[in-house]
């Protein structure tokens, strides 16, 4: 789990350990204002197996936060977001999603 990374920069995710699927997730912009702060992620799955694989991405809102958008669209159950995805072998799938976080004292 990655709390939080630095505008433009870049974390890697390892899933159950198996190397041959690449999950990177980037912060893509950050807007701040008086009262909220909009996030822009971007999600890249790759699969380097030789095989067929399906894999569910989860990623977790902070708190009082609401998402904006989202592409493809998530199953959202509050602030938990699931993709589930089949990807062929070397295939990439890119999702995206906005979120606005109400920042403390301003309600």
């Amino acid at each position: 789990m990655l709390d939080w990374a630095a505008v433009g920069e870049k974390s890697d995710f390892v899933s159950q350990y198996a190397l041959d699927i690449e999950v990177k997730e980037t912060i893509v912009q950050t807007q701040d204002s008086f009262d909220k702060r909009v996030v822009e992620k971007e999600v890249v799955v790759r699969n380097h197996k030789e095989n067929q694989i399906s894999i569910e991405i989860v990623r977790y809102l902070p708190s009082r936060a609401n998402l904006i958008s989202a592409n493809p669209a998530p199953v959202q159950e509050g602030g938990k977001l699931t993709w589930t995805n089949s990807l062929e072998p070397g295939e990439s799938q890119k999702m995206t999603y906005q979120y606005e976080v109400i920042l403390k004292g301003t309600h």
